[in-house]
């Protein structure tokens, strides 16, 4: 795990920003139930070597209660990098989406 880096407060990959921190990544814990075909349970635990610190530009996850269940119409916001539409993005994106299911 030395080798990888969490980077906290980055928009573009390609520049580093002045409110941008870097964290040496000591292990890292996939959902158990994660499936790598579906993406289904894309979802890991990060521990860092020493503790993140928060500013006004980062913040920590906001996940659900274990009981919370959404339904069709529900807005909820993605937020990532990674390869939409075939090409792979740059810049950190933020999409509001409405729950299909």
């Amino acid at each position: 795990m030395a080798m990888w880096t969490l980077y906290m407060g980055s928009h573009n990959i390609n520049l580093v920003a002045d409110n941008e921190r870097n964290y040496t990544i000591k292990s890292v814990m996939i959902h158990e139930n994660y499936n790598s075909s579906s993406l289904e349970n894309d979802l890991a635990l990060v521990i860092t070597d020493i503790p993140i610190e928060y500013n006004n530009h980062t913040s920590p996850l906001c996940i659900p209660d274990p009981g919370h269940s959404y339904k069709a119409g529900d807005i909820c916001y993605i937020a990532g990098w990674g390869v939409t539409h075939g090409r792979i993005t740059l810049v950190l994106f933020y999409y509001r989406v409405v729950v299909s299911w």
